[in-house]
């Protein structure tokens, strides 16, 4: 039998305000094994933490039923 299929569902994202507007930062992922990981989408050396706007997002998928 093949090991179970591994899914990620993204549950939170990092933003900043800058001069063009609104950057996403990072994206949190939960994966169906309990595991979680962000990705980057900026260096975070040169981020400063303070200023990121955290936002969680929903789980439109689960509460429809969907998989």
């Amino acid at each position: 039998m093949p090991p179970p299929r591994l899914k990620a569902q993204p549950i939170t994202e990092g933003f900043m305000q800058t001069s063009a507007g609104l950057k996403l930062v990072w994206r949190e992922f939960r994966w169906n094994t309990g595991r979680t990981d962000r990705m980057w989408f900026v260096d975070p050396d040169v981020v400063n933490e303070d200023q990121i706007e955290i936002r969680e997002l929903g789980s439109a998928k689960d509460s429809a039923g969907e998989t």
